[in-house]
């Protein structure tokens, strides 16, 4: 191995002319193998993300927007106060004051601490 590495490029084509062997045909063969495996390794990127985009398309099934009635939602907002003073913020206490967006925003808050059963839903 050592005398191979200590062979210059030329030293090597003019062996392999000496033994039959064709260099250029042999670098053209592994080019074009080097091509097919390039390829082939695209494709199959290309269908793992085909796949990844199919599977997150399965799991966003397209619910219409819900119609909230914001009078219901500030009722629940209230209630929810009423029911857990003690452990809700200054800005949640003055639902009054809030825009319909903070309303809903707040009782999705209260739903995932758990304060609000998210069962119920918000129509």
């Amino acid at each position: 191995m050592e005398d191979l590495m200590s062979l210059s490029d030329e030293e090597i084509l003019a062996e392999a002319r000496e033994d039959g062997r064709d260099p250029e045909a042999f670098a053209s063969r592994m080019r074009a193998r080097f091509e097919q495996v390039r390829i082939a390794s695209r494709k199959t990127r290309m269908a793992a993300a085909k796949a990844g985009v199919s599977a997150a398309r399965r799991q966003e099934t397209p619910h219409p927007p819900a119609v909230i009635d914001m009078a219901s939602a500030r009722a629940r907002l209230r209630q929810a106060i009423d029911r857990n003073p003690a452990g809700l913020t200054m800005a949640a206490r003055n639902e009054s004051e809030l825009s319909d967006a903070d309303v809903l925003s707040q009782l999705q808050d209260l739903m995932e601490l758990g304060v609000i059963d998210p069962q119920d839903g918000l129509s």
